[in-house]
């Protein structure tokens, strides 16, 4: 049923919008919930811009960050200690770039992942 339904991102924009425009109609917890929901769209809309998924720390062991976490305990990481720093700042950039992207440093905002 392709093009039966508008694109999910404009679904997803649609919704959002509603959202902002009743939020300063509603007051207490209502209004709090609008804008929450609000965000979580944009973090939605975020995530289907990456359509790539997660931009994982290039660590050697993929999504399994228990093993990383680990690793760098025991040392694994520390004669690469500056390749570490730089993958655990651009998975830092990546998390932030998806949830709050207006908090990234000027530097680091619409750079590639």
């Amino acid at each position: 049923m392709t093009g039966a339904y508008p694109p999910l991102d404009d679904l997803l924009v649609t919704v959002r919008d509603f959202l902002m425009d009743i939020r300063q109609e509603l007051y207490g917890a209502r209004r709090y919930h609008a804008q929450v929901a609000a965000y979580l769209l944009e973090i939605a809309l975020r995530e289907l811009q990456d359509r790539g998924g997660e931009a994982a720390v290039e660590n050697g062991f993929g999504a399994d960050m228990e093993r990383f976490r680990l690793a760098i305990r025991s040392g694994a990481f520390d004669a690469r200690d500056a390749a570490l720093r730089s993958a655990l700042l651009r998975d830092a950039i990546a998390a932030v770039a998806m949830t709050r992207p207006d908090h990234l440093h000027p530097d680091h905002r619409n750079q590639p992942l």
